[in-house]
């Protein structure tokens, strides 16, 4: 899990995203998971980086120390193309 004091500078949907930028998704597989396009997770990605003082989106799970825990997200499902 996130850090406290780190997680609460972040709205839910932020931290819906980080938890899935931590599992390896693109912003494309965020976009279909969550049903949000690619530019809306470019949008949360860029305030996420802004508001941690993160370089990137792997800076930004070292900053928040993210441990992925399959019983609270589940995997990510192929639809053949893309990644739900």
């Amino acid at each position: 899990m996130m850090p406290i004091e780190a997680a609460e500078r972040l709205t839910p949907r932020e931290r819906e995203v980080v938890e899935l930028v931590a599992y390896g998704m693109t912003n494309i597989q965020i976009g279909l998971r969550l049903g949000i396009s690619e530019n809306t997770i470019k949008r949360h990605m860029s305030n996420i980086m802004t508001k941690l003082n993160a370089a990137n989106r792997t800076d930004v799970v070292r900053i928040l120390n993210f441990k992925y825990d399959e019983s609270v997200t589940q995997r990510p499902v192929s639809t053949g193309r893309h990644w739900l």
